[in-house]
């Protein structure tokens, strides 16, 4: 799709009606690229609760990301914040159940190795804080590993059968990754 600008990009978020039993739209096309051959929404990550969607670039050998926040009275893609730039193409973006933790994954960086960054949303400053953390991607893993796992534990109020059903793991490989972790679960 050629949005502002050739081969820049565009993002549609659909929603699933009951009602209807069809898919509807939810907000407006974002084709929010900067600049020719973008890719704006090469890589996407909504948030569980379906209330916030990060959109990344790939503009070869940088690119950026930006986040967006569903404003149901309006029914739009309200974007929040700043543009990030990365040094390096945005390979994926992960985010969390509620929508505040990101982790961006670049495929490289000077080292000629792939890097995440964890960038954790600060509402007092209504931007992405600085908090952000450079990790190797053993250590990204553990941390989004971990959380995910909690996260489900807690959505599920511990019933480890639905955890285990819901992420797609056996229930034995289950124990196995909480223990790696060190998730204790009773």
């Amino acid at each position: 799709y050629n949005g502002n600008y050739s081969e820049s990009g565009r993002v549609k978020v659909w929603k699933w009606n009951d009602n209807t039993n069809l898919y509807v739209p939810m907000g407006q096309d974002l084709n929010d690229g900067t600049q020719i051959g973008d890719r704006f929404g090469y890589t996407l990550a909504l948030s569980g609760n379906g209330q916030v969607l990060v959109v990344g670039a790939m503009l070869y050998p940088s690119g950026y990301f930006r986040s967006y926040s569903y404003n149901v009275g309006n029914n739009t893609w309200d974007p929040v914040g700043q543009i990030f730039n990365q040094a390096y193409s945005v390979a994926s973006l992960e985010l969390n159940i509620n929508g505040n933790i990101l982790a961006v994954g670049t495929a490289r960086d000077n080292s000629e190795k792939g890097k995440v960054r964890l960038y954790e949303w600060d509402e007092t400053a209504s931007n992405s804080s600085n908090n952000s953390l450079d990790l190797s991607l053993k250590e990204a893993r553990y941390v989004f590993e971990k959380n995910y796992l909690i996260s489900q534990i807690k959505r599920f109020n511990g019933n480890i059968t639905k955890v285990s059903e819901f992420t797609g793991m056996e229930r034995t490989a289950l124990y196995r990754k909480f223990k790696s972790l060190d998730i204790k679960v009773e």
